[in-house]
């Protein structure tokens, strides 16, 4: 997997989609940390962070992913 800090500078490669409340950027010029993801582990990506899952390696394994998605007003400290 890859991820960074959304900066707001990246760029949409498509539409955003509505119905699935999605966004894909061009990750050209983003500076990317990788992790590689082992099985039985969980990963969490907080509103900052965009992120790529399916990146190929040498295994095939099958990437299963929940989204849970919180609006940024509740992770605000009251």
């Amino acid at each position: 997997m890859a991820w960074s800090i959304d900066t707001g500078k990246h760029t949409n490669a498509e539409p955003y989609l509505q119905q699935r409340d999605l966004q894909f950027y061009n990750h050209d010029g983003i500076a990317l940390n990788f992790i590689h993801a082992t099985p039985n582990q969980f990963y969490l990506f907080t509103p900052n962070i965009v992120h790529i899952t399916n990146i190929q390696n040498d295994d095939d394994q099958p990437v299963r992913k929940l989204v849970v998605k919180i609006h940024n007003d509740l992770l605000e400290a009251k």
